[in-house]
């Protein structure tokens, strides 16, 4: 369901105390549809939260976000927003709500051990988020998490679909993961 009354949407995000927009745009790439984004959702959280917890709102969310992820784990995706959005604010509803600080922390650090790091914050802030060095890592995970996502992959600097092939051994590693009870 799209969500018509962007004033009234603008006026429900103040009252949460964390709001964490999406500002990546990229305009190669299709623009999201709910269903599909629900789907994908789904195959992430389960068939209630992508009907009851992902919505679609017209227009920019806050006048700049195309995505949003508040503090009760609602994720409001814009009609404007590139497909895979969904994934970057996934990311943060698995950061922000399950992921203990300690194991934060440690993924933080790892962050901080790459060779690109200055690059890659350069690039977030570059998109226009401001803020604590800590939250414009989380940006850049969720972002990467994005690139990482089921149907998407990086090639050639560009963030381009699976074909069917890569798709189908993505499941089938799922598959024997799942067989011998490994850690994903």
């Amino acid at each position: 369901m799209y969500t018509a009354n962007l004033g009234a949407v603008i006026n429900a995000l103040k009252t949460y105390k964390s709001v964490v927009p999406s500002k990546f745009k990229d305009s190669s790439r299709r623009t999201i549809q709910l269903a599909e984004a629900r789907r994908n959702m789904a195959a992430i959280f389960g068939q209630k939260f992508a009907d009851e917890d992902v919505q679609m709102v017209v227009g920019l969310i806050g006048g700049e976000g195309y995505g949003a992820f508040t503090e009760d784990g609602k994720i409001l995706l814009s009609d404007l927003a590139s497909a895979g959005t969904e994934y970057h604010e996934a990311f943060h509803n698995v950061w922000r709500m399950y992921t203990p600080v300690d194991k934060q922390k440690e993924l933080i650090a790892e962050f901080e051990t790459r060779a690109d790091k200055e690059q890659v914050l350069a690039s977030i802030r570059a998109a226009g988020y401001t803020g604590s060095r800590e939250y414009l890592i989380e940006e850049a995970l969720a972002e990467e998490f994005k690139l990482y996502s089921d149907k998407y992959k990086y090639k050639d600097g560009k963030l381009v679909p699976k074909n069917a092939i890569e798709r189908w051994f993505d499941r089938l590693i799922r598959f024997l993961k799942a067989l011998f009870v490994l850690p994903f």
